[in-house]
């Protein structure tokens, strides 16, 4: 394991411009941190963390000076790799023969500061729209020219349930390069490679062998002694709960509160509804035709023939967790949720999901 000291940190920003990356990375923007442009080590918050709730996200200092003291950001890693929109291709009438142009090749991108949840759901996107027959060719481009430097959490947000879906608080793989911050006793990152390209990259930083102390300190078992006050949800037979619940009163219950405002989709980090659309000039000598992002929560997003055959709250609710925890699993071997709360904390009324399944088991086990 290598070692990078606090202040040498700005090096890895030197090393991502020098391999021709432009850098996304966390920021604090109107009282909440976000994954934005950036292009120093300045720019990263310092001592600041998350506070999260039900219906509840703000920031507030730390006493150290740690530059990931923060859980999840309010976006995610997802609008980079697949976009809100995208045009497709575009479309001049007004030549002979008319001019298709196709969408511009992605930039290079590294992503910094990738917490083990979001990149549980890049694999999780890779599967559904890298992997299949027909994969996407946008989505491809993009994930191909991305370098993800990873960071480890070292604590759990009040809304994080990672540890019950298995996909934190430690990486997995999937980065190629993974960091862990340790501000005591000196405060350093360690530094682990998982790819070839990574293991190039850190051969450009200026590392140093890890102390013993630290490979103490990166045992899994010690990442997760983390709060535990952070939510909790247990997946042992959801899916087959969730079909048997199909016609419970609860639903009814969550509709009065829900208002069908998409947000748990939008800020979701392996949500893939999606929609293409078409638009043209005013003198309809330019056309262009875009992929744009959708969610299960719109009444059209079923309209089919005959109309919506979700028309109600209710029904596009149960739809929504069904498939998070319970369909995507039988589909892809895999839950669609990865535990980073983002749901929970921007829901306008406060919906937790695992509360929602909590209250399904008690009554359907009413005595326990």
């Amino acid at each position: 394991m290598k070692i990078l000291r606090y202040n040498q940190f700005g090096a890895l920003f030197h090393a991502l411009k020098k391999w021709g990356y432009r850098i996304i990375g966390p920021v604090t923007n109107n009282g909440t941190i976000v994954y934005d442009c950036i292009t120093r080590d300045a720019d990263l918050p310092r001592g600041v963390t998350d506070d999260t709730a039900p219906g509840h996200y703000g920031l507030s200092p730390t006493a150290g000076r740690a530059r990931f003291a923060w859980h999840a950001p309010s976006n995610s890693p997802r609008q980079y790799l697949f976009p809100p929109r995208v045009p497709r291709f575009h479309m001049r009438q007004d030549e002979n023969p008319p001019r298709i142009t196709a969408p511009a090749i992605p930039v290079r991108t590294a992503l910094i500061g990738i917490r083990p949840c979001d990149l549980a759901a890049i694999r999780s996107l890779d599967t559904v729209l890298l992997d299949g027959p027909h994969p996407d060719p946008d989505y491809r481009m993009r994930r191909e020219a991305t370098f993800i430097v990873a960071v480890n959490c070292n604590t759990l947000g009040a809304t994080c349930f990672c540890k019950d879906t298995g996909t934190g608080p430690r990486a997995h793989g999937g980065y190629d390069v993974l960091l862990t911050e340790y501000e005591s006793p000196n405060h350093v990152f360690s530094v682990e490679t998982g790819s070839e390209r990574g293991e190039n990259f850190v051969s450009d930083l200026p590392v140093d062998e890890g102390s013993p102390d630290l490979r103490d300190a990166n045992d899994p078992s010690v990442a997760s002694e983390c709060q535990s006050n952070a939510t909790t949800l247990s997946l042992n037979g959801v899916g087959e709960l969730l079909a048997e619940s199909f016609d419970s009163p609860l639903w009814d219950e969550i509709a009065d509160q829900c208002t069908t405002c998409g947000n748990c989709t939008m800020v979701c980090p392996t949500c893939f509804c999606h929609r293409y659309e078409e638009t043209s000039s005013l003198d309809g000598t330019e056309v262009t035709r875009s992929r744009v992002w959708d969610t299960c929560f719109s009444q059209d997003y079923s309209a089919l023939h005959s109309g919506a055959i979700r028309i109600s709250t209710k029904s596009r609710y149960r739809n929504w967790i069904t498939h998070k925890l319970g369909t995507w699993a039988q589909q892809f071997d895999s839950p669609g949720c990865v535990g980073c709360g983002r749901c929970i904390a921007w829901c306008p009324v406060g919906i937790d999901l695992t509360g929602v399944i909590r209250d399904l088991r008690r009554r359907r086990s009413p005595m326990l």
